[in-house]
């Protein structure tokens, strides 16, 4: 098997702190997930300062302390690929 690396170039960097200003999503439905995001980080930073939760009840020390985010909807980044 022969690869034809000739035209191959430099990938261009990618600016992962714009990601959620790229995120196609109604501006309520933004506003919602932005405030879950700073609550939960907010929660999370006053915990590592203080300690646990005074309503902290799991018997594991630090489990559950994740946050998980469904989005759902039309994929549309595979109709901007086949246009590319």
């Amino acid at each position: 098997m022969h690869v034809n690396v000739k035209n191959l170039e430099t990938p261009q960097k990618i600016d992962k702190s714009r990601g959620f200003e790229k995120l196609v999503l109604a501006k309520d439905h933004k506003d919602v997930l932005e405030s879950q995001v700073r609550e939960h980080f907010r929660k999370k930073d006053s915990q590592a300062a203080g300690g646990s939760s005074e309503n902290d009840m799991d018997l594991v020390r630090g489990k559950g302390q994740g946050l998980i985010i469904l989005l759902h909807g039309k994929h549309l980044l595979s109709n901007v690929g086949a246009c590319n």
